[in-house]
């Protein structure tokens, strides 16, 4: 079964050409070539174009390079699932890392083991980023075991939830991409599984107790340019806020914390409801009685 299976590791890149050849040798490095890496190259400028052309003549593994315009990870993930449909599934792994010893075995055990399970529609893995402190002390307190939840069951208890690498059932993606607006480069990652969670198809999230990568956040990465970044894109923020302020949540200080950050991404950007509208983003994310914390919010928001 594990052989018929075809499994697609997804890797957006952008100007990372030194990174992308680290993460390359990784891949090289396992013992199972069955698999496809497509490279979605965003309008990168320095040589990361020659190397991918090198390593597909070099690679004992198929690539499928796919070049575009810069338009962020979750647009690239979206095209990269939309010009190769044929897949059972696919893990994005970022270009700032490399994958461990025996991971794509690992992976295939996984994807094989929840492959007829139409209620999961994606697995996480964990990252050993080492310069991410928090990342390391949620590894350190893992449960024993595969955990198997939607994100709003694990938002709710947020002893192991992180910024992990997750990869996606063939299901799923069918059924749900990245939003994407005009003029945006970044979303929240987790608001297709958000989303999955309040419509309840194939919205499980199998929580993998095993590292499939590690690395280090680039200095120019989306972690390091925080909130800098998501004011500059205020819509996906808007969206992601809405989308965490589902009553599923059950809890009120998670609703209220996002219903002020609305209204803040908002503020700064001079935001109506009827924008919102336009965007397909519902306007009831914007609680009037969020607009003054909202403001305060945004204000301090522009000065860090």
């Amino acid at each position: 079964m594990i052989e018929k299976l075809k499994i697609a590791i997804i890797t957006p890149t952008y100007n990372d050409a030194k990174l992308l050849k680290r993460l390359y040798k990784s891949l090289e490095n396992q013992h199972n070539d069955t698999f496809t890496w497509i490279i979605v190259d965003d309008g990168s400028i320095d040589n990361t174009k020659e190397l991918i052309s090198q390593i597909k003549s070099t690679a004992s593994f198929e690539v499928r390079p796919i070049f575009k315009r810069n338009g962020g990870k979750c647009r690239a993930v979206n095209l990269a699932y939309d010009k190769n449909p044929d897949f059972d599934f696919y893990m994005v792994i970022d270009s700032d890392e490399e994958i461990v010893e025996g991971a794509i075995n690992q992976l295939f055990k996984k994807v094989t083991q929840y492959l007829q399970d139409e209620t999961v529609g994606s697995i996480y893995f964990w990252r050993d980023m080492n310069n991410d402190l928090e990342m390391k002390k949620r590894f350190m307190n893992r449960p024993n075991g595969d955990c198997i939840q939607n994100i709003y069951g694990r938002k709710r208890n947020d002893k192991i939830y992180g910024d992990g690498a997750i990869g996606y059932y063939n299901r799923f993606l069918k059924k749900y991409h990245f939003k994407e607006f005009e003029g945006e480069n970044f979303i929240g990652e987790i608001t297709i599984l958000l989303e999955a969670a309040l419509i309840g198809y194939a919205d499980q999230v199998v929580y993998v107790d095993s590292v499939i990568s590690k690395g280090s956040y680039s200095k120019l990465g989306l972690s390091a340019q925080g909130r800098k970044l998501r004011i500059k894109n205020p819509y996906g923020m808007i969206y992601y806020s809405a989308m965490m302020q589902s009553n599923k949540m059950r809890n009120w200080r998670i609703n209220a914390k996002y219903m002020i950050s609305a209204q803040a991404y908002a503020w700064i950007s001079h935001i109506k409801k009827t924008d919102l509208k336009v965007r397909g983003i519902s306007a009831s994310c914007l609680k009037w009685w969020a607009v003054i914390p909202g403001i305060i919010v945004g204000e301090y928001w522009k000065r860090i």
